[in-house]
């Protein structure tokens, strides 16, 4: 094979020696002529040699001029390697969403695939024997490895067949690593005497930039003998804006009540970004059957009535199509610096119970993949919650029922049922959101448990003292730090009355959130009379109290911190990146949470702990050391004696904080390419569970594995796509529940930031690796595992003209200075003598008979020193002209 075959045209040129020599035979004739007939004698003798030099120095002068054409041809052989010859192209294609990038009229993906078709086309018209093997990224995971084509071999037919319009960009973010794994499993099923591997990415920073993984995979290609070419499809970075996060804030999730939604742009671009919109909007997933009521459903008026384990809404029909969606008015956005986020919040009420979900989006950009977010809701019609009153008149729990449900005039969605304490031990606690232990005394073991169960599968557990809190108990419910109650309680102890400051300090936290800043001073008329003191031990493990302001540049530096990890986690796998819970604002976020740790959310005047709160498995757990009630304490009501408006209204808000806080749980963070997983009990539902993709149509059925506890698992495979996947559970008692997933794209694959052909081989500096654009993209031969001969031919040119002038002294077409000299003049004195000849011939027959002699004897004499001159030179010197 030649890189310019069309140049092989010029190997007639090699018969110009042979013209030429032929053309010079012609012109040839004999002449008898006396004087050399001494000359024949001795070159007969040598006439075989002389022949052999002059046949031997023409096909040398021919080889040269077609080395020459050769060279400039470029002629290519194969490698000397083992196998039967063939080429193996293995392509990664990167699919991830960053190939969408828009450029002009194209964009990124459609030079990838531009650059794949080029590859294709260009491997049909080479010769030899090419196979090819695609694969993407997003389809070499673990797990779900597959390739689009494998091995397949690249002729006329496979051209026609082929077309890569088929293919287009998925929503999942890197998985270059997984790809790079991938190929290399591939490589004892190439039996090809080489391997090529393209890489064929748009190359963004935040993939390739510090990313030893990859270096070490690639490394370890080349040992393998792949060569690697990769091939930049982005030209340029571009401005781009993602919404990095959508979730609701801590409130009451029920038909006809408000929520609070926070979402957070982010701006990828080298500039800041000024008027930009975010569009909100709700819809109906999978409504549930004609039963379902139109309007908002109104909690019973009386709270005693509600069933004790009414359960949650359920679909009775399966997923199908989301209804028509409600637009929200649009939400401005401040101007968002470069590489920065900002946070804004919007209400949405949903107008009844059922599955919702919520979009918000921007105006299209250069990727448009991250311009939407979607959460999913589950909205009961009002939410159920427990309070445990021993009280004969049910007085303990009156101030706190009036706060969470004050009636028809402010629905706040909660519906409160007062039991005893042995309602614990008999009842199904999972139909509701949270519990509340006001003043109790004793618990029954089965009591003990069932809380503990309920806390730690993500309930909210919250703990009022009075005077019938029992120490002990309160111990034996602790269990040495393994029990619900989070602290070892020692005694009642009275608060003097001290009006110069207040009673209460609270701190950064969501339930005294709205009391920060100015609104400190509502509690400066709250009075304290008596609380609960800690036992020694356990006041030396609690977690101080912070101050508003601490709390904040804690919360600020800590946030940054995440930040960054959670960047540099995503440079490595952006499956195991941990930004969920990130993208909080200051004024939102809590007090950092460990496992078992008990923290100080509010301290008396005296700095001995009024409010504490632990984590408890999934679920949470605050004790408030006084009552509930106005028996320690005036909070609920005010002081008469010092009239406050805020202060019962302070009680209010406390309250409804608390119950928000309590029944929020971490919302789900889920990224296109994960699975879906859920767990359930299996008692109640089957093990075979239908999942639904976004649009409702049937995606995968799964069935569930028991684990240990009894309860049933079950997985679905990667998710593929944005928007709100849905599972079906099959109760046993023929009631049905629909479980609702908000998959979203991995926001940081939006990040725009190209690395240049520099830095990113500067990535890889022990391997040699061949950059290229996808515009000048180009199959060469010599990539192919073979070698071009111009510069092997170009050194037997210059060693072949050296032998050919070698050749040419020898065979006497050649003279050096000296004979040179001798031999032209001799040539001189064989005119004169030839001339003489001629006059004494002259002479004797005849002057001009002398003269027509003496010029065939001048002619003669010419022609002898030519034929000297290129034959004999060293013969006619020798035994000639001495003679």
């Amino acid at each position: 094979m030649f890189t310019n075959p069309f140049l092989l045209w010029g190997l007639f040129f090699a018969a110009v020696p042979l013209a030429i020599h032929l053309i010079n035979l012609l012109r040839h004739r004999p002449v008898e002529w006396g004087a050399m007939e001494f000359l024949l004698t001795a070159y007969k003798k040598h006439r075989t040699r002389m022949r052999m030099k002059e046949l031997l120095l023409l096909l040398m002068r021919m080889g040269l001029i077609a080395l020459l054409v050769l060279m400039l041809a470029g002629p290519i052989v194969r490698s000397v390697l083992p196998g039967s010859g063939k080429t193996h192209h293995i392509v990664i294609l990167d699919d991830s969403f960053s190939m969408m990038d828009r450029l002009g009229e194209t964009s990124v993906f459609e030079n990838a695939k531009d650059s794949i078709g080029q590859l294709v086309e260009d491997l049909t018209q080479q010769g030899g024997i090419h196979d090819l093997t695609l694969l993407r990224t997003s389809q070499s995971r673990e797990g779900t490895r597959q390739t689009d084509i494998h091995a397949q071999r690249v002729s006329r037919s496979f051209l026609e067949t082929f077309s890569v319009e088929t293919l287009e960009p998925s929503f999942t973010s890197g998985g270059m690593g997984d790809a790079l794994r991938y190929v290399r499993e591939l490589v004892p099923e190439t039996d090809g005497d080489s391997q090529i591997l393209y890489v064929i990415s748009d190359f963004r920073t935040r993939d390739w930039k510090t990313a030893p993984e990859l270096a070490a995979q690639m490394e370890e290609l080349v040992r393998a003998g792949f060569r690697i070419r990769m091939i930049d499809c982005a030209s340029s970075s571009h401005a781009n804006l993602g919404v990095s996060s959508l979730k609701p804030l801590e409130g009451t999730q029920a038909a006809g009540v408000p929520l609070l939604l926070s979402a957070r742009v982010t701006n990828f671009g080298q500039s800041a970004v000024n008027g930009a919109v975010l569009h909100p909007e709700i819809f109906q997933v999978s409504p549930s059957s004609a039963s379902t009521p139109s309007s908002v459903t109104s909690p019973p008026s009386d709270p005693s009535s509600v069933p004790s384990a009414s359960p949650a809404p359920s679909a009775q029909h399966s997923a199908s199509t989301t209804s028509a969606s409600q637009t929200l008015p649009p939400v401005a956005l401040p101007e968002i610096p470069a590489g920065d986020s900002v946070t804004v919040s919007f209400p949405v009420t949903f107008p009844q119970a059922g599955n919702f979900g919520v979009r918000v989006s921007l105006p299209p950009d250069a990727i448009p993949a991250d311009d939407q977010a979607h959460a999913a809701f589950s909205i009961p019609p009002f939410e159920q919650i427990l309070l445990i009153d021993d009280s004969l008149d049910g007085s303990v729990s009156r101030f706190l029922r009036t706060a969470l449900a004050p009636g028809d005039r402010v629905r706040t969605g909660i519906v409160p049922r007062v039991e005893k304490a042995r309602f614990l031990s008999t009842s199904d606690l999972s139909a509701f959101r949270s519990i509340y232990l006001l003043d109790t005394a004793a618990l029954e073991p089965q009591a003990v448990t069932a809380l503990e169960d309920f806390v730690r599968k993500g309930g909210g557990l919250c703990i009022f003292t009075g005077p019938q809190t029992d120490p002990i108990q309160a111990q034996k419910w602790y269990r040495g730090g393994k029990g619900f109650f989070p602290v070892i309680l020692d005694q009642t102890q009275e608060l003097p009355a001290y009006y110069a400051s207040p009673d209460l300090r609270v701190a950064h936290h969501p339930i005294f959130r709205i009391f920060s800043g100015e609104n400190a001073s509502q509690f400066n008329s709250i009075r304290v009379e008596r609380y609960f003191t800690l036992d020694d031990a356990t006041l030396e493990t609690l977690i101080p109290l912070e101050d508003e302001t601490s709390a904040i540049q804690k919360t600020q530096a800590d946030r940054r911190n995440r930040r960054k990890d959670s960047q540099k986690d995503s440079q490595k796998d952006s499956q195991k990146d941990s930004r969920k819970d990130s993208e909080v604002s200051p004024d939102l976020e809590t007090v950092p949470a460990g496992s078992g740790e008990v923290r100080v959310l509010a301290a008396l005047r005296n700095n001995s702990p009024l409010v504490v709160e632990r984590d408890f498995g999934k679920g949470k757990v605050i004790l408030f050391l006084t009552t509930a009630d106005r028996t320690w304490t005036d909070w609920p009501v005010g002081d008469p004696a010092r009239p406050n408006p805020f202060s019962q209204g302070s009680y209010v808000v406390m309250a409804l904080q608390l119950q928000a806080y309590l029944t929020s749980a971490a919302f789900p963070d889920l990224r296109v390419g994960t699975p879906l997983s859920i767990s359930f009990s299996a008692e109640r539902f089957e093990a075979s569970v239908p999942f639904r993709v976004p649009n409702g149509s049937p995606w995968e059925r799964s069935t569930a594995i028991p684990d240990t506890e009894g309860s049933l698992n079950v997985t679905s495979p990667p998710t593929r796509s944005p928007g709100i996947y849905s599972a079906e559970l099959k109760g046993l008692n023929g009631i049905d529940e629909e479980r609702l997933f908000a998959v979203n794209p991995d926001v940081w694959e939006g990040m725009t930031e190209k690395m240049s052909k520099p830095a990113l081989l500067a990535e890889f500096p022990n391997i040699l690796l061949d950059y290229v654009s996808a515009e000048s993209f180009r199959f060469s031969v010599s990539d192919a595992g073979r070698s071009i001969l111009s510069d092997w031919l170009l050194a037997l040119v210059l060693l072949w003209i050296l032998l050919e002038m070698l050749l040419a002294a020898s065979a006497s077409w050649h003279l050096n200075g000296t004979d040179a000299v001798t031999f032209f003049s001799r040539k001189g004195k064989g005119n004169r003598k030839g001339k003489e000849i001629g006059k004494k011939k002259g002479n004797g027959n005849g002057s001009r008979k002398g003269n027509e002699n003496g010029n065939d004897s001048v002619k003669a004499g010419k022609r002898s020193e030519r034929v000297g001159n290129r034959t004999l030179k060293q013969k006619i010197r020798t035994n000639g002209g001495e003679k």
